[in-house]
């Protein structure tokens, strides 16, 4: 599922860069919130395979620990949202944004190289 999640990163990026990253769509968004969950769902099902969370407890500390995510990336959209909006009318906004792509892109496309080579 890492190589999906991966090459959704290079798509994204590849958008971005391109110029036609906006409107992504409902079912864009779907699908890769599917590959992207489906992803952590596994790294958590091996996390929990281990038996460390065996105990009791396991159902609140998975839903503690789901919620201080949730928490995180909304905090994370609220301060990127409000910067990019400022930032939109800036000079260098166009650069920055190109630039900012295609480290994405760099970053997907090195991540799934490494899951392609790793078994």
């Amino acid at each position: 599922m890492e190589p999906a999640i991966a090459a959704s990163i290079v798509y994204v990026g590849a958008r971005s860069l391109t110029g036609t990253g906006r409107g992504h769509g409902i079912y864009l968004a779907f699908g890769f919130g599917l590959v992207h969950g489906l992803g952590f769902a596994g790294a958590l099902a091996e996390s929990l395979a281990g038996g460390i969370h065996s105990g009791r407890y396991w159902i609140s500390d998975l839903a503690a620990f789901n919620l201080g995510i949730e928490s995180l990336q909304l905090v994370v959209a609220g301060i990127a949202f409000a910067l990019l909006e400022r930032s939109r009318q800036q000079p260098w906004a166009g650069p920055a944004t190109a630039t900012a792509s295609f480290a994405v892109m760099a970053a997907g496309m090195g991540w799934l190289a490494v899951r392609i080579a790793t078994p």
